[in-house]
């Protein structure tokens, strides 16, 4: 029975010793600049994941602090940070006080400037023509009569819809222009993607090099190329339009892409419906 009572008293000062020594305590003060408080001041332990900011009233709490020494790290744009040794002891709660004074030297304004892709393939090397497709989104234009606005470019069309046209870049034509969906040549895709073919809506931006092309498009086209380039955003999406034009014209077209965020795989598939009653008989 005494033996018992000795273990049960030494499993319960273990216990006691292990709870004494996890015991946290709380640092709180307050960041003025003179006699102003100063708001949203970074307070942070050095070392540890410990941090908060300054309120209102310059105010702030750090709880849950282990004792021990620690670096504690006080600063704010506009001012001169400081940094002070303190040492934590256990059930005792620290108070501190910061008078931070302001750094002439830091700029009082932060501009952020920042360029689209658009902007930024207008102002590249090339003589070339950004154009963003999408201010003509779920309309019933296709791509070339969004480019046959553009300067420097003639596109006949022999007939209507799905009809044959000769496209002039520069005075240009033939194979001596070559057109690109995203850098992948549209010879290989088939008669069916052709600029007139394809809905407005498939496009985000179309490109046109005029004279000198990117390696990267790896043409040797002399009078230039057109590429387009589709939504290249890495994430789920699905968009569907149908419009509907003169001559019982309609268009339709669905793009979407997935993707398997585990894995990185990703899918995408786009494609497009055009009708048109423009097949008539022409008698004289």
């Amino acid at each position: 029975m005494s033996y018992g009572k000795t273990l049960l008293f030494i499993i319960f000062s273990l216990l006691s010793f292990t709870t004494s020594s996890q015991t946290v305590t709380v640092i709180s003060g307050s960041v003025k600049d003179r006699n102003e408080a100063i708001e949203g001041v970074s307070i942070i332990l050095k070392g540890t994941n410990i941090g908060t900011t300054t309120d209102a009233s310059g105010a702030f709490s750090l709880t849950r602090v282990k004792a021990g020494t620690y670096t504690i790290v006080v600063s704010s744009l506009g001012y001169i940070g400081e940094s002070r040794r303190i040492a934590v002891t256990a059930d005792i709660a620290l108070k501190l006080a910061f008078d931070l004074k302001k750094d002439s030297k830091q700029l009082s304004n932060v501009s952020i400037a920042g360029k689209t892709k658009t902007r930024e393939l207008k102002e590249s090397g090339f003589n070339v023509n950004a154009i963003d497709a999408r201010q003509y989104a779920n309309t019933t234009s296709d791509l070339n009569q969004v480019l046959n606005r553009t300067t420097g470019i003639r596109i006949r069309e022999e007939g209507g819809m799905g009809s044959n046209f000769n496209f002039s870049l520069n005075g240009l034509s033939g194979k001596a222009v070559k057109f690109f969906i995203d850098g992948i040549p549209t010879d290989v895709m088939g008669s069916t993607m052709s600029l007139n073919n394809i809905p407005v809506n498939l496009a985000e931006q179309i490109e046109v090099f005029k004279g000198v092309v990117p390696v990267g498009l790896g043409a040797d086209a002399l009078g230039g190329a057109v590429n387009v380039t589709t939504n290249q955003n890495v994430t789920n999406y699905l968009d569907a339009s149908y419009s509907l034009g003169s001559w019982a014209t309609g268009r339709a077209a669905l793009t979407g892409q997935y993707k398997h965020t585990p894995s990185g795989f990703v899918m995408r598939a786009s494609g497009f419906y055009n009708h048109s009653n423009n097949n008539y008989l022409m008698k004289e």
